[in-house]
């Protein structure tokens, strides 16, 4: 039985380790904004905000998952969670400068996200955008190879 665990414990050693080193380094030279530090009061009242918007999102409340994404951008305006869920809100009713503006303002922040990324590009294609979406991806494919 200890060979076992024993045997267990080391093969989860070598998982782990190989997880955190099997990542390739990237980039970090991008102008990435610093980070707003926040109290730790601060914090939970724009964690209460950005997940109880999300949660009217899923009960389709719109307005009032919109409204609450707004005062957790009060609180932490660099935040990039909540400026993607914005960019969703501004896409939907047709503001499409203002989802171009948060979206790249999410990636600048969270520069390591795919998804954000993603959605940027196809905000860029669907404006047909082509510079602009293949300087991206060019990015993208440097970021995550």
């Amino acid at each position: 039985m200890d060979k076992k665990y024993l045997f267990g414990l080391l093969v989860l050693g070598f998982v782990l380790y190989g997880c955190g080193t099997s990542r390739k380094a990237v980039d970090k030279s991008t102008d990435v904004p610093s980070s707003v530090t926040l109290t730790p009061d601060q914090q939970r009242k724009y964690d209460y905000f950005f997940l109880e918007a999300i949660r009217q999102k899923e009960k389709k409340e719109y307005t009032a998952a919109f409204g609450l994404l707004q005062r957790a951008l009060e609180i932490n305006p660099n935040a990039a969670s909540a400026l993607f869920e914005m960019a969703q809100y501004y896409m939907y009713l047709r503001q499409l400068p203002e989802a171009a503006q948060a979206l790249e303002q999410a990636v600048k922040n969270a520069p390591d996200n795919y998804w954000y990324s993603q959605g940027l590009n196809a905000l860029y294609q669907q404006q047909n955008e082509t510079g602009k979406a293949i300087a991206l991806l060019e990015q993208m494919t440097k970021r995550f190879p």
